[in-house]
């Protein structure tokens, strides 16, 4: 099964709630791309929130580990992008084969 670590050693559990909805959305067969948005909407204000509410060291570890979790999410969502875009470029290979074997 695939895995998608988004947890790390300064994760408040508000956001690992988040995290792990995230997960879920991610690792299915079919995204719902509405509800990934909105979870990383979400994600992205709470981090803005727990961002302000600490101090400037907190601050640093916690932004240093949420960089790497971003990281790892930008690297998924783009391996999903790309295949995606393969498997519109395979249907529309078959689409143009199917018409030029109707035209013979």
């Amino acid at each position: 099964m695939r895995q998608l670590h988004l947890n790390h050693n300064h994760t408040p559990e508000e956001l690992a709630t988040i995290n792990e909805a995230l997960t879920k959305c991610l690792l299915v067969d079919e995204v719902d791309e509405a509800h990934l948005q909105i979870l990383i909407e979400q994600r992205k204000k709470l981090v803005d929130k727990l961002l302000k509410s600490m101090n400037i060291q907190q601050q640093k570890l916690f932004a240093q580990d949420e960089l790497q979790t971003n990281q790892r999410l930008v690297d998924h969502v783009t391996c999903l992008r790309n295949t995606a875009k393969k498997a519109l470029a395979s249907v529309a290979s078959s689409s143009r084969a199917i018409k030029q074997y109707q035209q013979v």
